[in-house]
């Protein structure tokens, strides 16, 4: 059974109620449509006929979205000599179709207002795509413009990335801009930017993802300087551990720099732009289509040479990244992309040249993640995070005095994979600020955690201990040390703790042989009548003296326990 549908040019045409959602062809003017449930724009038997029906078609057509004071063409079909659609038009699937020439059908969305263009050419503030609002405009790319959102459903401000008008309608491009949201939505990660959702609203494609607060690291060196290589480490930890939850699923980035890593206002690093690739125009900052993918500044040498790539790639681009956050330049510079391709597939990596200690530390693995060769390279992320970890820790620069330190080492999985969402954010925003010092913020997170999980407090409880220790905080300390001892069975982090205790009397015992050593001291220095055993007494200042100094040296050495829980290496004194 045949239904009258009423084209936006004003011809009426029959077709068969197909499924809502798929589409078809006016044979008038080639028009695309699709129909949707309850569509208004189809006409029931009992309004075909009658005077009305032209005052209806123009009313439909209005209500449709159509033009207010459509008429029917020249020559189009009359009411009563309607022709055939079903078997003329062509069945086309929902806005996001291709056409065999590589282009998309999009068909514009009636229920929203159309977006308001402002002069130069993004959408103006306060205009509307699908449920959101258009706050302001965060950043440019080579593929489209990143604008702060307000989500009117879910009440929560938002980065909304929209893909530029001149890549619209192209399929490589649109498929660009759909993997990197796929990419990025298939992780879930406190160092990979969180993807909200995507969609098409008059034929504009976007994708909602977490906004975060901060600048690029390419922000940061631009305004504050290089990066000191203890903190370019603690960037280096998190990059690494967002890319491995990403090798996990074997997603490649391909475009690791400093303008896809973000750092929030509480020091935590988030990747982003996942499988986005960019075109080339004239600078060499643009990833360069047709020819390689990726960025030429921060490009692996197979990736230049156009070869398949694998992590080992990534690991080489983040490598060059750092390079140019801890020396202030990238490694290599050209005056156009292919002579800086070049640099990277045959030039000698420069050196980078550090301060003593942790700088020799980071340059070392940087350059190792900078090797020509991917053998050479750190081969996974597994092998990187741990020399992070080792460079990272102070245990090399320890002074273990006279007697030597306990050193206690207690392993943990990571315990943190059951917890929800938030809180696991939150538990890296702390951690964060642990390693930067800011411990203020870090205690306040760890006690919000921990209100909601308990079965976190031993995990927590050595975070919280090592602020309270570098506070001097020592009522606090002692109260954990004595809640681990009834919570914990591991024999090394009963060992420390039960240590710390003794520590504290340790102290009053040296306090009580320094008094006792002094006043015999004084005693012997008066005139002592010949009754007393002056030798006797003499020998007991002896021991006392060797006594002191033993118990000094036993508080002052004491026990060093490393605790690791997951990829969190912590070091309690």
């Amino acid at each position: 059974m045949t239904q009258p549908f009423i084209c936006n040019c004003g011809e009426v045409i029959d077709v068969v109620r197909i499924p809502s959602g798929e589409g078809f062809i006016c044979p008038s003017c080639s028009g695309e449509s699709s129909l949707e449930e309850e569509d208004p724009r189809l006409i029931t038997p009992s309004e075909r006929g009658g005077g009305v029906y032209d005052e209806l078609l123009r009313e439909r057509l209005a209500t449709a979205g159509g033009l207010p004071a459509a008429t029917p063409r020249a020559g189009s079909p009359n009411p009563g000599n309607m022709v055939s659609a079903v078997e003329e038009t062509t069945a086309i699937p929902i806005p996001g179709s291709r056409t065999p020439g590589g282009r998309i059908h999009e068909f514009p969305d009636r229920s929203q207002p159309t977006p308001a263009i402002a002069a130069d050419g993004s959408l103006a503030t306060g205009s509307r795509i699908g449920v959101f609002r258009i706050d302001r405009i965060l950043g440019r790319g080579g593929m489209g413009v990143v604008y702060e959102a307000f989500d009117t459903q879910l009440q929560r401000t938002v980065a909304l990335k929209v893909l530029g008008d001149e890549y619209m309608r192209e399929v490589e491009h649109v498929d660009r801009f759909h993997r990197e949201a796929r990419s990025a939505a298939a992780l879930s990660h406190p160092n990979i930017t969180h993807i909200y959702g995507m969609g098409t609203d008059h034929g504009i494609h976007w994708f909602a993802m977490e906004l975060v607060r901060g600048r690029t690291l390419a922000q940061v060196i631009d305004e504050d300087g290089p990066l000191s290589p203890e903190l370019a480490l603690e960037y280096l930890h998190q990059v690494v551990l967002g890319m491995r939850a990403a090798h996990d699923k074997e997603i490649i980035h391909r475009d690791l720099k400093p303008t896809n890593l973000i750092v929030s206002e509480h020091g935590l690093v988030k990747i982003t732009d996942f499988g986005l690739a960019k075109l080339v125009t004239s600078s060499v900052d643009i990833t360069a289509t047709g020819i390689v993918m990726g960025t030429p500044l921060y490009m692996s040498p197979e990736q230049g040479r156009g070869d398949p790539v694998d992590h080992r790639s990534d690991i080489y681009s983040l490598g060059c990244t750092f390079f140019h956050l801890l020396s202030g330049a990238p490694p290599f510079d050209g005056d156009t992309a292919m002579a800086v391709i070049v640099h990277h597939i045959t030039g000698e990596v420069p050196a980078l040249e550090l301060p003593e200690g942790a700088g020799d530390r980071a340059a070392r693995i940087v350059l190792r993640m900078m090797q020509k060769s991917v053998t050479e390279r750190f081969q996974d992320y597994t092998e990187l995070q741990q020399a992070v970890t080792a460079a990272r820790s102070t245990t090399t620069k320890l002074d273990f005095g006279v007697r030597g330190r306990m050193i206690l080492v207690a392993a943990h999985p990571d315990p943190t994979g059951a917890i929800d969402p938030m809180s696991l954010k939150q538990l890296s925003v702390a951690d964060v600020n642990l390693g930067l010092g800011r411990h203020e913020k870090a205690l306040a997170l760890y006690e919000k955690v921990l209100a909601d999980h308990s079965e976190l407090e031993v995990e927590l409880s050595f975070r919280m201990l090592k602020i309270h220790q570098k506070a001097g905080n020592e009522a606090a300390e002692n109260a954990i040390y004595r809640r681990i001892l009834e919570l914990s069975e591991h024999p090394a982090e009963r060992t420390y703790c039960r240590w710390k205790l003794l520590r504290k009397h340790l102290r009053s015992c040296v306090a009580v042989v320094r008094d006792s050593r002094e006043a015999l001291e004084q005693l012997l220095g008066e005139e002592i009548p010949p009754e007393i055993p002056t030798k006797r007494l003499c020998s007991r200042l002896g021991q006392f003296r060797e006594l002191e100094e033993r118990l000094r040296e036993d508080h002052a050495g004491g026990i060093l326990l490393i605790r690791k829980s997951g990829d969190l290496q912590i070091e309690l004194d």
